[in-house]
């Protein structure tokens, strides 16, 4: 199975707001000391694996667009996937996970000038604006 963008993968935030391939969402970090208090990740489909790809921190682009990627299930008990069926509501993350809109990404890039390629996941960004030529 592969899912396309903006489809819904039946998961949710710590909001309760559902999530869809292509969402950007913030995570709290526990590495501090390289990425400040949080980072935001993309949540991406390879063929029917779902993942979370690394796209800023507070910090700004310690790390190329992508270059990490962890499973999206490790965000959730996984007793409670495999177990979970319509009846026991929604199945939220253990740690704080928050969707986010894609206008305050697109800020954030603008912000830290994207130093490694042009228009990181297609937001629509001039080189100029991502401080490139």
């Amino acid at each position: 199975m592969i899912f396309p963008m903006r489809k819904s993968i039946g998961l949710y935030d710590s909001n309760e707001a559902e999530l869809k391939i292509g969402d950007y969402v913030k995570c709290h970090t526990s590495n501090t000391d390289v990425h400040g208090q949080w980072v935001i990740k993309r949540i991406m489909a390879c063929g029917c694996v779902l993942y979370l790809a690394y796209v800023i921190s507070e910090k700004g682009f310690i790390l190329p667009l992508d270059y990490t990627r962890g499973y999206l299930t490790d965000q959730y008990e996984s007793k409670g996937l495999l177990m979970r069926d319509d009846e026991n509501g929604v199945l939220i993350p253990y740690d704080h996970m928050v969707v986010i809109k894609e206008r305050y990404v697109k800020t954030l890039v603008k912000k830290f000038k994207y130093p490694y390629f042009k228009d990181p996941f297609n937001l629509g960004i001039s080189n100029e604006e991502m401080g490139g030529d």
